[in-house]
């Protein structure tokens, strides 16, 4: 335990990857499913892309900020 939050502690270079985006919104969405009841939030997905290049564990991050941020809106 210590060790992952040393780990997520430490910044690192991005390793961009081919990522489908959909699957990581779903994943977003289920994480986060009663903080978005809760707060009566929808995640409206129409990407124009099904695949982006990008580091995942960021581009989760990313996602995770801004439905947390719409959920204490």
């Amino acid at each position: 335990m210590v060790s992952d939050l040393l780990f997520l502690s430490k910044p690192r270079s991005p390793v961009a990857v081919p990522v489908v985006i959909d699957k990581v919104a779903s994943e977003v969405e289920t994480l986060l499913s009663m903080d978005m009841r809760d707060a009566s939030i929808e995640l409206a997905r129409d990407f124009q892309a099904k695949e982006v290049l990008a580091d995942r564990d960021l581009l989760v991050q990313v996602l995770i900020n801004l439905v947390l941020n719409a959920v204490q809106a």
